[in-house]
C-alpha cells in the first residue's frame, strides 16, 4: 500500500469555467475544459478565488487490500496560495490473503504556491509542501508513527490537444522509532528519505473526455528492524480515463484507471476510482 500513500497527498483539482463559455471544439489550442484532475501525477494549477474542490478516491489491490481518500482544497484566499487536507482510510490484507487491519491512515496537510501561471512559451509551476501527521496506528501497519514532510515540484504545459505534466518530489521522516533490540534495549530512531519522479500525458479525446497515461517511480525507504532501513523501488504505469460535465458554476468529474505496480520483482494490477465536485463557495469582488 505504499503506492496509495503517495497518491493521497498528490491529488489536486483546479477551478473550471462552464463548457458553454469555451470556443468551438474545432479550435485545438483552446483552454482545456478539465484541468488538475489527475490521479497519480500532480498538475501545477491552484484553485481560483472563491472555488473549493472536494475529491474522493479509491485504490484497490487484490493482493494487499484497499485504500480510500478524502481531499478538500481551498484558495487562500486566491490562486497564488492554496491549502488542502487529505484523509486516508486503509484496509490491508495479510500475507496469507486474509483480511487485515483497517482504519485511519496518516493525514496530510498541504500548502501549494502558484509560482508561475501557464502562458505562451512558459509552463505552469506550483511547488507543494506537506506535513504528514502520525494519525495512523503504527502498530497495526496503518501509519508510519512519526511526523514527516513531503515536497513536490509539479510542472504542466499544454500543446494543442495534449497536456504534459512532470513531478520531482521527496518524502522525509526525520525520526522514526524502530522498536528495540534484544541486546541493548531501545534501538536508535532512523531517518527515512523516499525520492519520487513522475510524468504523464493526457489527450483531449472530446471536450469533456480525456485519455490518460500516468507513470511514476519512487524509491521507498522503510524500517526493516531495530535501527535498520531498506529502500524498495516501486514503479507504476497507469492508463486511465476521466470525464464529466458542468452545471452552472459547478463541475463534476468521474474517472477510473488500471495502475500496474512493479515492486520487489512482482507486478500487481489495481483499480483506481475517482470522483470530484467543484463549486463556488463565495463571490469574489471585482475592482
Amino acid at each position: 500500500m505504499a503506492a496509495f500513500a503517495l497518491l493521497a497527498s498528490s491529488w489536486r483539482v483546479a477551478a473550471q469555467a462552464p463548457a458553454t463559455s469555451l470556443p468551438a471544439p474545432s479550435d485545438s489550442s483552446r483552454p482545456w475544459e478539465i484541468e488538475d484532475n489527475s490521479f497519480l501525477v500532480e498538475e501545477a494549477f491552484n484553485q481560483e478565488a472563491g472555488v473549493v474542490q472536494t475529491i474522493f478516491g479509491g485504490l484497490f489491490f487484490q493482493q494487499s487490500g484497499w485504500a480510500l481518500s478524502f481531499t478538500q482544497e481551498w484558495p487562500a484566499p486566491g490562486i497564488k496560495h492554496q491549502l488542502s487536507v487529505s484523509i486516508p482510510v486503509n484496509g490491508l490484507k495479510l500475507a496469507d490473503g486474509e483480511r487485515g487491519p483497517d482504519g485511519l491512515g496518516d493525514i496530510a496537510l498541504n500548502y501549494r504556491y502558484q509560482l508561475m501561471e501557464e502562458g505562451p512559451g512558459k509552463p505552469a509551476i506550483a511547488p507543494r509542501l506537506t506535513v504528514l501527521t502520525p494519525t495512523g496506528n503504527q502498530g497495526r501497519g496503518l501509519g508510519v508513527g512519526a511526523w514527516g514532510w513531503q515536497m513536490n515540484l509539479p510542472v504542466s504545459k499544454q500543446h494543442r490537444d495534449f497536456y504534459f505534466h512532470g513531478n520531482v518530489g521527496m518524502t522525509w521522516y526525520p525520526s522514526v522509532t524502530t522498536g528495540t533490540d534484544g541486546a541493548s534495549g531501545s534501538a536508535p530512531d532512523v531517518t527515512l528519505v523516499s525520492p519520487t519522479i513522475a510524468g504523464s500525458t493526457i489527450y483531449r479525446l472530446r471536450p469533456m473526455l480525456n485519455l490518460m497515461l500516468e507513470s511514476y517511480v519512487t524509491w521507498q525507504e522503510a524500517p526493516t528492524g531495530p535501527g535498520r532501513t531498506d529502500r524498495l523501488a516501486v514503479s507504476v504505469v497507469s492508463p486511465g480515463l476521466r470525464g464529466g460535465w458542468n452545471h452552472g458554476e459547478a463541475q463534476i468529474i468521474l474517472g477510473a484507471a488500471l495502475p500496474v505496480t512493479w515492486a520487489d520483482g512482482a507486478a500487481h494490477l489495481g483499480l483506481f476510482t475517482y470522483f470530484s465536485y467543484e463549486t463556488r463557495f463565495w463571490k469574489v469582488k471585482t475592482p
